[in-house]
This record gives C-alpha cells, structure tokens and sequence, in this order.
C-alpha cells in the first residue's frame, strides 16, 4: 500500500508518498484538497491512504542536512515513457549542479528520438 503524508519542509508544506521506502510522489501543496485530487488522479487505481504522521520527515531531514551532497533517495515515478526518460536525466544531474528546463528535455528527445528509430527499423 502507498502511503501519503503531509510534511512540513524548510522550502514549504510537501504532499510525499512512498511505496516500499521509494517516492513515488512529491509535490508543493497550495490547496491541499487540490493536491490531494491530483495524488489520487496521480496514483490512479492503485490503493493509497494518507496518514497524520509526518513519515517521510527522515528523507526530507537528510536532503536539509547533507552537507556531502552525496544522498541517495530511493524514487520510483510512474509516468509516460517520455516523463519516466526526462526524470532518469534528472537524477544524472550531480548534487550541486543545475540544468536548465530546456537541457533536459533536449537530452531526454534525444533518448526517445534513438528509442523510436530502433523500434521502426
């Protein structure tokens, strides 16, 4: 079962949901019945329930408090191809560096672009 939680972070109040310690959903609330719509559409038929207990507080502290840059953070999104593509070069990214919208996607084209030709040829 995913569990969905409502915590508060430096950066602003997070709706998070996690299935066997992975991620599977972080989003900014600004109306939390608007949020909470979108994880339900998000998560579509799978069986969710949303807990009072900040439990994905430890994941949120150790992003906070790394220092070393060097955390891991178990994700696992659903998404189309194309999304499930642009958030793998998302995590190539290295700790401290930024890219720009338009990088990625470029680069994650680029991937879906090879994927398509080798499958028509």
């Amino acid at each position: 079962m995913i569990l969905c939680s409502i915590e508060t972070s430096p950066f602003g109040d997070l709706l998070m949901a996690s299935d066997e310690g992975k991620i599977v959903f972080c989003s900014f609330i600004e109306n939390k019945s608007q949020s909470l719509k979108e994880l339900g559409f998000y998560l579509k038929l799978k069986e969710w329930k949303l807990v009072e207990e900040e439990i994905h507080q430890p994941i949120i502290q150790r992003m906070v408090n790394n220092k070393q840059r060097d955390l891991e953070i178990l994700v696992d999104p659903e998404g189309t191809t194309f999304q499930k593509r642009i958030w793998e070069e998302l995590m190539k990214i290295p700790a401290g560096e930024t890219r720009t919208y338009s990088g990625v996607l470029r680069e994650g084209w680029s991937l879906i672009k090879g994927i398509m030709e080798n499958n028509l040829s």
